[in-house]
C-alpha cells in the first residue's frame, strides 16, 4: 500500500505542487533537487542534470526534517554522489494530505565540492550554535548559585588557609565564566588578547589543581625565564589549555608519578616555550598520530576526543603552538610555543606594481580577492593551502592569508615567513573574531586584519592603512 502511495505521488508532482513553481523550478539556474523523506530523488532541473552525475534511486537522509517555522535555521545534510562531495540545504517542503499517510517532499538546492563542504560547515556551526547558546544558560545559572553561597562563605570565615582556598575557588569561577561565555558566542570570542606573564598563568593552574591531584602523583615547576615575562596571547585560552594537559598528564599516571611544568626561551628563536611533561609510559605510536584529531580519543567511552583538539585550535587563534614530544627516557611532554614580538616593516608603496600572494583554502575567496588585485594593477597569485606557498620560488611584496587552513595556520606561514628572515608585510583575514586589535597585531608584526565576510572595499581600506604608514 505504501509503495503504491509514492508511485502515485511521483505521477501527481504536478497536482501538488503549483504549475508555476514547477516551470520556476525547472529554468532556475540554481541547482534543485526534489527528495522524498527516505531519500527517494523524485526530479531535479536542468541545472542538476548539467552535472552529467550517476545518482542512486535514493539517497542517505540521516533524519527526518520537521517541518521549517519561520526565522529557524534551514536544515540541510551532506552525502557523496558519484565520487562528489554533496551538500543539500533545504528550500521548501510540501506534505499532500491525500493519503491515509501524509507523504512529503523536500525541495533541496545543490552544492557541490569546495562550497559543499563550506555550506555543510555552516550548517554544523549553526547547530553548534543553538546546542552551546541552550547549555551555557544552564550552566551560567549553576555558577551563579555557586558563587552566592561562595559570599555567603567568605561572611563567615576568617582563618587565613579558608580565605586562600575561597580566593582560588573566585578565581576558578571567573575562568569558568570566561570559558561560558566563549562557548555561548563561540563565533566571537569575547576575551582579548594581552600581555600576560606566564607564571602568573602556571601559578593559578598550580592553585586550582594540586588540592585535587590523586596521591602518589606530585606536580613540580622549573622556570628559567627572567621574572616577569610576559608573552601576547588571549589569557583564558592559555589557562584552558594548561589544566586539560595536567589533568591528561594526570590520567597517564595510573601508577603514580610525576608532573612538571617548565617555562623556558629558545635561545635561537627566541619563542617563549610552556611544557607539560609527565614520566608516565608515553603515548603509543598509533595514537600520536591522530592525538590532535576532534572527536578521537584513547581513552574509549570515557573520552570526549575534543580536549586536545579544541586547546589546539583556540591557541592557534592566539599565534601560539601546541606541539608533542616524546619523553625522554619516558612520559609525554606538551609545548606550548609563544612566537616573540617582532619589529614589522608594515607598509607598501601602492603606487607600484605589487606582487601579492594570496592563501585561502576556498578557492572562490582567493580567486576573488586575486581577481580584485588584477584590477587594481597588481600581480597576484593564489595558493589552496600553505606547502604550495613555501615550494614556490617566487618572491612576493605582499601576503593575504587566511587564518584557519587545512594543512596549517596563517601564523605557522607568518612565522615561517620571519624565520627565513622575510620582513615582507602580512594580511592576516579570518571569519573569526580573534581579540587582535591592530596595535596587538603590530607588536606580533601583522601588518592588517580582513574580517570575513568582506567586501572588496574593505579590501582596499586595509591596502590604503598600510599604505599610509610609508
Amino acid at each position: 500500500h505504501w509503495m503504491t502511495q509514492r508511485a502515485d505521488l511521483s505521477n501527481q508532482l504536478n497536482e501538488m505542487l503549483d504549475r508555476r513553481l514547477r516551470d520556476l523550478i525547472e529554468s532556475h539556474p540554481t541547482p534543485l533537487v526534489l527528495l522524498a523523506d527516505d531519500g527517494t530523488v523524485f526530479a531535479m532541473n536542468q541545472a542538476t542534470q548539467a552535472f552529467n552525475l550517476g545518482w542512486p534511486d535514493k539517497l542517505p537522509i540521516p533524519q527526518s526534517h520537521e517541518g521549517l517555522v519561520a526565522g529557524e535555521a534551514i536544515p540541510g545534510f551532506s552525502t557523496t554522489i558519484d565520487t562528489q562531495e554533496a551538500f543539500f540545504e533545504t528550500v521548501i517542503q510540501h506534505t499532500s494530505q491525500r493519503y491515509d499517510t501524509p507523504v512529503r517532499v523536500t525541495l533541496y538546492r545543490l552544492t557541490l565540492g569546495a562550497t559543499a563542504r563550506q555550506r555543510a560547515r555552516a550548517q554544523r556551526m549553526r547547530t553548534l550554535g543553538e546546542l552551546s547558546s541552550g547549555w551555557a544558560h544552564d550552566a551560567t545559572n549553576a555558577l551563579t548559585i555557586v558563587a552566592s553561597h561562595l559570599e555567603v562563605l567568605r561572611k563567615h570565615c576568617d582563618a587565613a588557609p579558608m580565605l586562600s582556598a575561597l580566593d582560588a575557588m573566585d578565581s576558578a569561577l571567573t575562568h569558568s565564566q570566561s570559558v561560558i561565555d566563549r562557548v555561548s558566542h563561540w563565533n566571537q570570542p569575547r576575551d582579548d588578547v594581552e600581555q600576560v606573564e606566564l607564571a602568573d598563568i602556571v601559578k593559578t593552574v598550580v592553585q586550582w589543581v594540586n588540592p585535587l591531584l590523586p596521591p602518589g602523583i606530585r606536580l613540580t615547576i622549573h622556570s628559567s625565564l627572567e621574572p616577569a615575562t610576559k608573552a601576547l596571547c588571549h589569557r583564558h585560552s592559555v589557562l584552558e589549555a594548561l589544566l586539560n594537559l595536567v589533568k591528561n598528564a594526570t590520567e597517564a599516571l595510573v601508577e603514580g608519578g610525576v608532573i612538571t611544568i617548565g617555562l623556558s626561551q629558545d635561545e635561537s628563536s627566541g619563542a617563549l616555550i610552556l611544557d607539560v611533561s609527565d614520566n608516565g609510559p608515553g603515548v603509543a605510536p598509533d595514537v600520536e598520530a591522530r592525538l590532535f584529531e576532534p572527536f578521537y580519543s584513547s581513552k574509549g567511552s570515557e573520552g570526549s576526543g575534543l580536549g586536545l583538539a579544541s586547546s589546539k585550535n583556540l591557541l592557534l587563534r592566539s599565534g601560539i603552538h601546541l606541539t608533542y614530544h616524546r619523553g625522554e627516557p619516558r612520559g609525554s611532554v606538551f609545548r606550548l610555543s609563544f612566537k616573540p614580538n617582532r619589529a614589522t616593516r608594515s607598509s607598501v608603496d601602492l603606487s607600484t606594481e605589487l606582487n601579492i600572494a594570496v592563501i585561502d583554502n576556498e578557492a572562490v575567496i582567493g580567486e576573488l580577492l586575486c581577481d580584485y588585485l588584477h584590477q587594481q594593477g597588481y600581480r597576484a597569485e593564489n595558493f589552496v593551502d600553505g606547502d604550495a606557498l613555501m615550494e614556490s620560488q617566487t618572491e612576493f611584496d605582499l601576503y593575504i592569508c587566511d587564518l584557519d587552513l587545512v594543512d596549517m595556520s596563517g601564523w605557522d606561514i607568518f612565522n615561517q615567513l620571519r624565520d627565513q628572515g622575510k620582513e615582507t608585510p602580512f594580511i592576516l583575514m579570518s571569519g573569526w573574531k580573534i581579540g587582535w586589535d591592530q596595535e596587538a597585531l603590530n607588536a606580533r608584526g601583522v601588518a592588517g586584519f580582513l574580517k570575513k565576510p568582506f567586501q572588496l572595499r574593505d579590501v582596499a581600506s586595509v591596502l590604503a592603512k598600510i599604505h599610509r604608514h610609508t
